[in-house]
């Protein structure tokens, strides 16, 4: 049989992620790789997440191995609920909030929930590979916005806003892939106030914020323009990436119907690695 003429127009205009490849070779033994934001496996907590597992089992019992609700593990909405506004959210409340299989896995969604075809998504220049790859499948168009080293040039943005209609920007402000440069303060407050103006949706990715060393932490979009931000981030740099454990926070609109989307494909994040993170949070242990 010929399986590909079989397949979705959709699926013929798909190609192997970027990403995948990457993994790939740093699966080989000895090889380290700068290609990727890949955590240093020594860096991973073993002997905390030795602990936590069985302080899950005693705390949760069989509820940690159960299937769940799609919006996520109560325990972890809850202390997320409380730890996030020390990252510098506003507006987080559980029907604000979801928890997803890793970040990627929320960009996959909102793309489902957002884009038609030929819908155009306004992104930095260069952007991160492994949205990219996720929007794909929704066919949309693509907008490249021009940035210098303090990232998207706001004048530039508001000329794409001008010219087309944009269904969602796509920013990583904080610590950008694959540059590294962070949004500047002014810029953040411009890109909010062009949200307002326009009335666009921005998706911000910000899985690196909290691997900040020196200097201090810059307000997020999201606080900015609640109304008009979705925010993601992820426990693959903080914690571990094999627990594919990352958190979305979207106008309470919206976040029903990526809760909708997303009990169509997986009907909920895996519970136990949810247990995890939960206790990571309470726990005292992200520092």
């Amino acid at each position: 049989m010929d399986i590909n003429a079989k397949l979705s127009t959709r699926t013929r205009m798909m190609q192997a992620s970027a990403i995948r490849e990457i993994l790939k070779v740093v699966a080989q033994p000895g090889m380290v790789s700068l290609a990727g934001g890949i955590p240093a496996p020594e860096s991973f907590p073993l002997e905390i997440i030795r602990q936590i597992t069985n302080d899950v089992l005693d705390e949760f019992g069989p509820a940690a191995l159960q299937y769940d609700k799609t919006e996520g593990f109560e325990p972890l909405i809850q202390a997320l609920v409380k730890y996030l506004p020390s990252r510098g959210l506003v507006n987080v409340a559980p029907e604000t909030l979801g928890i997803f299989s890793g970040s990627q896995s929320a960009l996959d969604m909102v793309a489902k929930v957002l884009i038609s075809p030929g819908d155009k998504i306004a992104i930095e220049a260069p952007s991160y590979l492994g949205a990219i790859s996720a929007f794909n499948a929704y066919e949309p168009d693509y907008i490249s916005v021009p940035t210098d080293d303090d990232g998207i040039l706001p004048d530039a943005l508001e000329d794409v806003l001008k010219q087309h209609t944009i269904k969602l920007i796509y920013l990583v402000p904080t610590f950008q892939n694959p540059t590294g440069r962070t949004l500047s303060l002014e810029r953040r407050q411009r890109v909010a106030e062009l949200l307002k103006q326009y009335d666009v949706l921005l998706l911000e990715d910000d899985p690196y914020s909290a691997l900040r060393y020196s200097g201090d932490a810059l307000p997020t979009l999201q606080s900015y323009a609640p109304e008009h931000v979705i925010y993601s981030s992820t426990f693959s740099k903080i914690l571990a990436p094999g627990l594919r454990i990352g958190f979305t926070v979207a106008p309470k609109a919206l976040m029903r119907w990526l809760v909708i989307a997303k009990q169509g494909v997986d009907l909920h994040t895996q519970s136990f690695g949810q247990a995890i993170a939960a206790l990571y949070l309470t726990g005292g242990y992200l520092k």
